[in-house]
């Protein structure tokens, strides 16, 4: 089995297993006797996935390491962390709906009044949670937040989840009177309940983090900073084409840990980002002062040359996405990699990094740099690669630039017959 299934695998069997237990406990023709019965129970089937998928999602957040060999890197973890919050939210959407349904049989007045707060406390802690999960999950989802604001509302995840968690544990339900299917809600909750306290509460004292201090500051073309930073006691190991989460400690910068790809090699024992100003945060770190301190989060992700097998790849960077390419071009003087880059950018001045790169390719026969100078030369296609090197079948491509350019290079590559399990992405915007 391919490593990137193995997580929705679990994921699958860990919330099916509650709705199988479900299905034995009281025979199907009783459930589905009656319109306020089938209601009832299609409303149930919807809460038990429901609350695992939002137990299993606080994991994800959770950025441990495991959680990248389970799905193949950290990008594609909070893929599905964005898409099960997405399925979680209908779930437990659905699950009032149907059971406020299923009061018709009684009177659309009895109906509505199921949805207001009452005297059961249980019932009013399931409101109250779906209410806070619903303005979370639609602000994710719909409104383009600043980081830091979005990063913030997130932290309100865990406490929807402690209010669902009672409402499951404490409404008269199958969970309440079953001690198979209530132990295994106790684990569940548990899981995520733990996820979240780790994470958000007590991460500042037991997730390692490693302290850098800015060395050197350099303005480039293009609005961008290259950062440098030299680490107060040892280096961090990491792998070519990893990103952190970093955290610069400073007046002139917001506190908070936001990704960024690694540019420099692992062989230096200084660690360089290359950051474009693309708002608040990224345009005031050229404001930072030698000496300032920064706490780096990682390293994180596979997207790296090295973790594949196959040497003959493809390097796709549009933008400030040529930042996890240059971490990898720098380790290529000495290594048998059959390596093709297309380098995408609105102009020749923007390219800032091409003249480097063109070094690296005269002394490595192997690799080749291609550019593309959209504003002339019009948008890179799968089609232009597929010209360029031939048949893609047998190759590992690599992709990172701005959300559009990656949706639609992906999209044309498979149409091209590409495996997806060929093309790998770093998107940055979903961390």
């Amino acid at each position: 089995m391919k490593v990137i299934s193995k997580g929705y695998l679990i994921i699958v069997i860990l919330a099916l297993l509650p709705v199988a237990r479900w299905l034995v406990i009281i025979p199907l023709k009783y459930r589905f006797s009656n319109f306020y019965n089938s209601a009832t129970s299609i409303g149930q089937l919807m809460s038990l996935p429901g609350m695992v998928l939002f137990s299993l999602n606080l994991i994800l957040g959770s950025r441990w390491k495991f959680l990248e060999d389970l799905f193949g890197g950290m990008n594609r973890v909070y893929i599905a962390h964005h898409l099960i919050g997405g399925l979680t939210l209908i779930l437990l959407i659905f699950h009032p709906l149907f059971l406020g349904l299923s009061f018709l049989t009684v009177s659309l007045n009895r109906a509505a009044l199921f949805f207001l707060p009452g005297e059961n406390w249980a019932i009013n802690l399931g409101i109250g949670a779906l209410l806070l999960l619903m303005a979370l999950l639609i602000l994710t989802f719909y409104v383009e937040l600043p980081y830091e604001i979005w990063r913030f509302t997130h932290k309100f995840l865990g406490i929807a989840f402690f209010l669902g968690s009672l409402h499951a544990l404490f409404i008269e339900s199958d969970i309440s009177r079953d001690t198979i299917l209530r132990n295994y809600f106790m684990v569940i909750i548990a899981a995520g309940t733990g996820a979240y306290v780790f994470r958000s509460l007590l991460g500042k004292f037991f997730i390692p983090r490693h302290r850098y201090l800015l060395k050197k500051i350099n303005p480039l073309p293009g609005q961008i900073t290259e950062l440098e930073m030299e680490p107060v006691k040892e280096s961090m190991s990491y792998l070519p084409g990893q990103f952190i989460f970093v955290n610069f400690i400073s007046a002139k910068v917001k506190n908070e840990k936001h990704p960024f790809s690694i540019t420099s090699p692992p062989s230096e024992r200084e660690l360089k980002l290359t950051v474009k100003s693309l708002g608040d945060f990224t345009g005031n770190l050229k404001l930072l002062d030698t000496g300032d301190a920064a706490e780096i989060e990682g390293p994180y992700g596979r997207f790296s040359y090295l973790n594949f097998t196959n040497r003959n790849q493809i390097w796709v960077a549009g933008g400030i996405g040529i930042t996890p390419f240059l971490s990898m071009a720098r380790t290529l003087y000495r290594l048998d990699f059959s390596i093709c880059l297309f380098y995408s950018a609105a102009e020749q001045s923007e390219a800032v990094f091409l003249e480097e790169l063109l070094g690296i390719a005269a002394q490595n026969p192997n690799f080749v740099v291609y550019t593309i100078f959209t504003k002339t030369q019009g948008r890179l296609s799968a089609e232009i690669i597929q010209a360029t090197v031939g048949d893609l079948a047998n190759f590992e491509i690599f992709i990172c630039g701005p959300p559009p350019m990656m949706i639609s290079l992906k999209r044309q590559l498979k149409r091209l017959g590409v495996s997806k399990d060929r093309i790998h992405s770093e998107e940055f915007q979903l961390l």
